[in-house]
């Protein structure tokens, strides 16, 4: 298990609420329905429960053009339909693998909300587990190494009213970017909050994306606030040492982002331990 760097940010109460690792990949032969009911027959002992949902979109995250920050979206044609994409679950539903023909992606999430967030450490060693037996099972199948396209790492964050704010005029002590208007006449009159911000990460790596957005909590109706981080990328070396570096290199910019975007204030309530 590789090691937190010590320059990151640590909290004891953080407000993460779910993490995702995922490769969008290709295979020589293609991934079909066949593969993968095989493929959750393989894991089922440790993922006894599925879901089927609609499929992810492909993406590719060219560098050499200016960011878009909306998503791309599914494009149906005439031709055969898309396979769906699959949640394998465990029995507690706090860690899935999502599996479809060009993704591979696995969580780590809160149902309950009493769940210990495990750490990024132990979240990144079992997706990379995971990722080496799916890469077995293509090759015992015929389906050829996948080839990794891209990579993804998404940290999601709930900040509930009634935590670190208890109204939209308390938002600026939480983020940080709102500070300019604090103890003005906007602060006093906000009511909503809806931001967008894009970062090119250095040497090509990729891009991080921000989004802060209204949300309902689904399990209690409880209003809060949602705070995505995803860093995108192109994967070209196809070792595991590369993947690995990849991979430390976007959890590293998600979680100084988090860090700068957010107060003092909000540090402290959710205890601050380092550095």
């Amino acid at each position: 298990m590789s090691k937190r760097p010590p320059d990151l940010a640590d909290f004891r109460k953080p407000p993460v609420i779910e993490v995702v690792l995922g490769i969008q990949f290709r295979t020589k032969e293609p991934v079909n329905a066949l593969h993968l009911g095989s493929y959750w027959q393989s894991i089922q002992g440790s993922f006894p429960k599925y879901r089927v949902v609609p499929p992810l979109p492909g993406f590719a995250e060219d560098l050499s053009k200016p960011p878009f920050l909306a998503e791309p979206s599914i494009e149906f044609g005439t031709g055969v339909p898309p396979l769906p994409r699959y949640w394998f679950l465990d029995e507690s539903e706090t860690k899935l693998i999502q599996l479809q023909t060009n993704w591979f992606l696995h969580n780590w999430r809160k149902v309950t909300g009493a769940e210990e967030y495990p750490r990024f450490e132990a979240i990144s060693t079992e997706f990379f587990d995971r990722w080496r037996q799916f890469a077995d099972f293509c090759a015992t199948h015929n389906l050829g190494k996948p080839q990794a396209e891209l990579a993804e790492v998404t940290y999601v964050n709930h900040i509930m009213k009634g935590s670190c704010w208890a109204e939209m005029a308390d938002l600026s002590n939480v983020f940080s970017f709102l500070s300019e208007i604090k103890d003005s006449l906007l602060q006093k009159s906000l009511e909503a909050v809806s931001y967008d911000m894009c970062f090119r990460i250095p040497e090509d790596k990729g891009r991080l994306r921000v989004s802060i957005l209204p949300a309902i909590r689904a399990r209690d109706r409880d209003l809060g606030l949602r705070m995505n981080l995803t860093v995108r990328g192109p994967i070209k070396d196809q070792t595991e040492d590369a993947f690995a570096e990849w991979f430390g290199v976007a959890r590293w910019w998600i979680v100084k982002a988090f860090e700068l975007l957010t107060t003092k204030k909000a540090h402290d309530h959710w205890e601050r331990i380092s550095p």
